[in-house]
């Protein structure tokens, strides 16, 4: 099929313009006329190359905007085709109009939905379809759209937690560090050619300045290019090797201070999307697995796994979980009560709604705490080198008198 940007007229004699997907021009003016419309002009907008999905950038406020329209017009009874024609024609976003287009000829011609979203992988992941394929089984497809709208909220507003609760000390730590670098590659080095011309023997805190601001001077190049070069290293050995991977996740899960939150983070990842599918009617199994492959640790993924082929032998999921320390004792708990009772899910959005709640406060907590740490690490450098550069000055004059 190609994509046709066309320009149409009804019978009261207005104008419509849009894009549509369609086999040829004949197609294309019956898809125009199912809707009322008379065909004027068109052309040809189909362009591979500039249309790809890899390139189109769909951001979760326009999710939950899409996910909240699919949800209200179903529950009006709007047919799906009917649906997906209005949001394509009405989306802001060029790309994510594209996609819709796409998925409205690939519905039309018989495709399930859940399959046609499945072609964009970029757009809609592998825990929407999944979730979009269970509500057309079970009918519930608006209820569905509803879930996934929840779900995205919720995503946004933990994203939106964290940025606000961490900008304002990351902010004053770059400042921190680039005040750093200018004090030993601009300041210190107008004084160490009087200090070693004060004829007198430079005290050791004074000689490890001066030693400092010797090699910002000469290797800055590799303190500003270090970090940049260690996180490219670590993301590339991270997507090629599972030891890596697993090893690197291990040690942010353990880190002092961070290593909670990241826990937290993941394993609200994982309450939140096994919840999600299991009232969908998809099968523990399948939750497990894909649940592994969106907890976002790779630690905790080899632990779900275990959890899976156990589960598949018969066991219980909490056997499993607990014999690693990876889970809280308010989970496995949350998760045998669920097992006991027969209501899993409820179980797991329980603990979802828990880390909903102490994840922010749990990172405004931290992140109040680094702001005057960040402060006195400033005040004590500039306290070192002050008191470097002056201490010779003082023996200097003690020798006089």
């Amino acid at each position: 099929m190609a994509m046709y940007q066309y320009t149409a007229v009804d019978d009261a004699g207005v104008k419509a313009k849009g894009n549509v997907s369609a086999q040829d021009r004949h197609h294309l003016s019956n898809l125009l006329n199912q809707q009322g419309l008379w065909l004027l002009k068109y052309k040809t907008i189909n362009n591979p190359e500039q249309h790809t999905p890899s390139r189109i950038k769909v951001n979760r406020r326009e999710m939950i905007d899409l996910f909240t329209a699919f949800s209200t017009m179903l529950q009006a009874s709007v047919p799906l085709l009917d649906t997906i024609h209005a949001l394509a024609q009405n989306t802001p976003n060029e790309g994510l109009a594209y996609v819709l287009t796409m998925m409205h000829a690939d519905v039309e011609s018989g495709m399930p939905l859940s399959q046609a979203m499945e072609k964009h992988p970029v757009i809609f992941p592998i825990q929407v379809t999944s979730v979009i394929k269970a509500g057309e089984h079970s009918g519930q497809l608006p209820a569905i759209f509803i879930e996934l709208r929840q779900y995205y909220q919720w995503l946004a507003n933990l994203m939106g937690d964290i940025k606000q609760a961490s900008t304002y000390p990351l902010v004053i730590f770059f400042v921190v560090c680039l005040f750093i670098l200018i004090l030993f590659t601009f300041v210190v080095p107008r004084f160490t050619d009087m200090l070693n011309g004060l004829g007198v023997a430079l005290p050791m805190v004074t000689s490890i300045v001066i030693d400092l601001s010797t090699f910002t001077l000469q290797y800055w190049w590799l303190i500003l290019g270090a970090p940049i070069a260690l996180w490219m290293s670590i993301r590339w050995l991270y997507k090629r090797s599972k030891n890596f991977a697993n090893a690197f996740d291990d040690f942010k899960l353990n880190l002092p201070i961070f290593g909670d939150i990241n826990r937290m983070i993941a394993l609200s990842r994982f309450t939140h999307h096994f919840s999600i599918m299991f009232r969908s009617g998809i099968q523990i199994l399948e939750c497990l697995q894909h649940c592994r492959e969106l907890v976002g640790n790779a630690k905790l993924a080899v632990m779900i796994h275990e959890t899976e082929k156990n589960v598949r032998e018969g066991r219980k999921m909490s056997e499993t979980l607990t014999k690693h320390d990876a889970f809280p004792p308010m989970l496995l708990q949350m998760i045998k009560v669920g097992e006991a009772t027969g209501d899993l899910d409820t179980a797991m959005n329980q603990v979802s709604l828990y880390y909903d709640e102490e994840i922010p406060r749990r990172v405004k907590r931290v992140f109040s705490i680094l702001e005057p740490i960040i402060m006195l690490l400033l005040i004590g450098i500039v306290g070192t080198v002050a008191i470097a550069i002056f201490l010779p000055m003082v023996s200097m004059l003690g020798g006089i008198k």
